[in-house]
């Protein structure tokens, strides 16, 4: 059986794509997206939660489409970009005088997801006026940023599961080494693993298009290795 592809970490061979034109041909009147249901079904290709993994079933038959192993039928409709037409968050007033003591006598902390809250345009009026391009950091207390890092990653994987039915066994993250130096990160334990290419998943040739980051990660669970290759 012959090899023809890969994606990601999907092996196609020739009778994958033999099965995909036939499925394709069966269908004349379906979707990409109705086609990458079909053939997530018929692979039983599903996330851990039980849902198909449709975003990237189109991702490789838009693969295969562009280097003409298959022919999908036309785009139907294109989607807005949610990150070109959204709109700006409206801004929120908070006092941004410089806040200076000691971790002990701010703790202790309270953290919760404000996702779909009446506080989530807070969060993302803050996050809009302080991304790190125009951050002037409010609070100089010691050790509050390892601190919060730490915290917020012990309760990742459960925040995770709650919002998507599976939890979340290794984290990473990407620094900007010309900005940062991802002292936190080191003071949590995150641990260097290398760099990235500068590509990007979606880049066509091998030339860096985008700034080169450090890569770093933490385990959430001792076994993450055995779990990550079931």
């Amino acid at each position: 059986m012959q090899t023809s592809a890969h994606y990601r970490q999907c092996v196609v061979t020739d009778t994958d794509l033999a099965f995909i034109r036939q499925l394709i041909s069966e269908h004349p009147r379906a979707s990409r997206r109705e086609l990458s249901y079909l053939l997530c079904g018929a692979w039983n290709w599903v996330q851990a939660n039980g849902a198909l993994r449709d975003s990237v079933c189109r991702g490789l038959m838009l693969k295969l489409h562009r280097e003409g192993r298959i022919e999908l039928p036309p785009v139907r409709r294109r989607p807005p970009n949610p990150l070109v037409e959204r709109k700006n968050p409206t801004a929120v007033e908070v006092d941004t005088r410089p806040l200076r003591d000691r971790l002990a006598k701010i703790r202790p902390l309270e953290f919760r997801s404000v996702r779909r809250t009446p506080e989530e345009p807070l969060f993302n009026s803050l996050l809009e006026q302080y991304h790190y391009l125009r951050y002037k950091q409010p609070v100089e207390i010691p050790h509050l940023a390892s601190h919060l890092l730490a915290r917020m990653t012990r309760m990742l994987s459960g925040e995770w599961e709650r919002a998507y039915g599976h939890a979340i066994y290794f984290v990473e993250t990407f620094i900007d080494s010309e900005r940062y130096h991802g002292t936190c990160y080191r003071a949590a334990n995150w641990m260097v693993l290398g760099h990235t290419t500068g590509r990007g998943k979606n880049a066509w040739s091998k030339r860096p298009n985008r700034p080169i980051k450090e890569v770093l990660g933490y385990p959430l669970r001792r076994d993450f290795r055995q779990l990550l290759s079931v």
